[in-house]
């Protein structure tokens, strides 16, 4: 009877041992979570030649290389189809960003409007300088923005983009 009272009472203490040195579970354990500049929370809009465009995605990333600091806001509004073969897109990139202010377009503001149609692409960019032509910084990844574009090779195509607002947050 003791023989069995010592055996069982060792084999319980190796079941214990056992267990306690057991490691947590991880699933995953080299998947390192993505760090993000910001989250695509937020507003971006604008009117193209009237017509109201609101992104479904918006993002704003403000970087620094050797002090001169670049801001780039861009908004993507899907097609009906809901893929990356169908959408428009309006972005801006202000080079030697410092603040907020008022940045006139041309120079160190350059503006991009993409429509892509069935994975054929059509660039605007910004090519003129004009005073009713900017992009105006009021807050962290907060805005406003008038400008005009013209077609990528064919400049005589113009389009105009009124009352833009963006709040990335």
């Amino acid at each position: 009877m003791k023989q069995i009272f010592k055996l069982s009472a060792l084999l319980l203490a190796l079941c214990f041992s056992f267990v306690s040195c057991q490691k947590d579970y991880d699933a995953t354990p080299d998947v390192q979570e993505p760090v993000t500049n910001n989250p695509f929370k937020g507003t971006f809009k604008c009117k193209i030649d009237g017509d109201m465009f609101i992104a479904e995605q918006q993002s704003a990333t403000l970087t620094d290389v050797n002090g001169v600091k670049t801001l780039t806001v861009t908004g993507i509004q899907y097609g009906f189809e809901r893929n990356d073969q169908n959408f428009r897109s309006v972005g801006f990139t202000i080079s030697n960003y410092d603040g907020n202010k008022k940045y006139p377009v041309g120079g160190n503001v350059q503006v991009v409007y993409t429509i892509m149609v069935d994975g054929y692409a059509t660039h605007y960019t910004s090519n003129t300088t004009n005073a009713n032509y900017h992009v105006t910084t009021t807050g962290s990844y907060v805005g406003t923005f008038n400008t005009a574009v013209a077609e990528v090779g064919n400049t005589s195509n113009k389009i105009v983009l009124t009352e833009g607002t963006f709040d990335i947050q």
